[in-house]
């Protein structure tokens, strides 16, 4: 590890949250970390890793490892990214619900 980059954190992109990649690479930038290294693990055999993205990524898990010269920088990025997970949870949440009690009352 580059003794200017201090501080490292392993964000592990699970299914649904695979569509926050982007999103997150975009969010590592802008807090002046850098990604030493992006695998997609195999759920089924944690052995089987690639760096690059598979054919069938939907048996993948996504790990990213960032680094930072800072901790502050680090645990900022954590922040935003737990809010987001948070967020897209609580709209999934109140998504269903909504669908119940639609199904439960059908318009005429």
């Amino acid at each position: 590890m580059n003794k200017k980059y201090r501080y490292e954190h392993i964000f592990r992109l699970e299914d649904n949250l695979k569509n926050l990649l982007p999103w997150l690479e975009k969010i590592i930038q802008e807090n002046d970390c850098i990604i030493q290294e992006r695998k997609w693990v195999y759920k089924y055999n944690h052995y089987v890793a690639y760096t690059c993205e598979p054919l069938n990524p939907d048996d993948y898990v996504v790990n990213l490892v960032i680094l930072a010269d800072s901790g502050y920088k680090v645990d900022f990025t954590i922040y935003l990214y737990k809010n987001r997970v948070q967020a897209i949870k609580h709209l999934e949440n109140c998504y269903a619900e909504y669908c119940e009690t639609r199904s439960h009352h059908p318009t005429p």
